[in-house]
């Protein structure tokens, strides 16, 4: 018999894909702006992507973020995309 581990699954804003809660990127909200959780330890509703640009431009294009964090969240997309780059370089060493 096979043994079956049960493992997050959360869906991505941008491309509405379902995969692992690992393999994805979370936001959340803090004080109305849109922050990058890349250690997925902050409190609160959180929404997420995939760890692609087109996905996140998705989600921004189709006000997904508010829409998953059920509340209206400014989004500076130049910091979002700057951490995205961040966080790529740094998860692929």
């Amino acid at each position: 018999m096979q043994v079956k581990y049960n493992r997050p699954v959360r869906t991505c804003v941008g491309c509405g894909r379902e995969k692992d809660k690992n393999t994805l990127l979370r936001f959340v909200s803090v004080q109305s702006h849109l922050v990058l959780d890349a250690r997925q330890n902050k409190p609160g509703r959180g929404a997420y992507t995939c760890r692609s640009k087109s996905c996140i431009q998705a989600a921004l294009r189709r006000n997904a973020f508010a829409r998953s964090l059920h509340q209206s969240v400014t989004v500076d997309t130049n910091s979002i995309y700057s951490a995205l780059q961040k966080w790529n370089n740094v998860s692929n060493h």
